[in-house]
């Protein structure tokens, strides 16, 4: 039994994960819409953008990975 508990664990985390992930990216797309950004600034927030998809991308993978190969 501790073994699911475990994995229902896991999936919670991940289903977390990833509603954070979204809720971040809708927050990005909104700030991009705004009419008052700068050439500058929208650069700076696509490149953050860009940046936190490579890095939610990698981590995502690494805990996948962790969580497929401990059982």
């Amino acid at each position: 039994m501790p073994k699911y508990q475990v994995v229902e664990n896991r999936v919670a985390t991940v289903i977390i994960y990833i509603d954070v992930y979204f809720m971040i990216l809708e927050l990005i797309k909104k700030e991009l819409q705004c009419p008052d950004l700068e050439n500058n600034e929208r650069i700076r927030l696509r490149l953050a953008h860009i940046e936190f998809q490579r890095l939610f991308y990698a981590d995502i993978i690494n805990r996948f990975s962790i969580v497929w190969w401990d059982y």
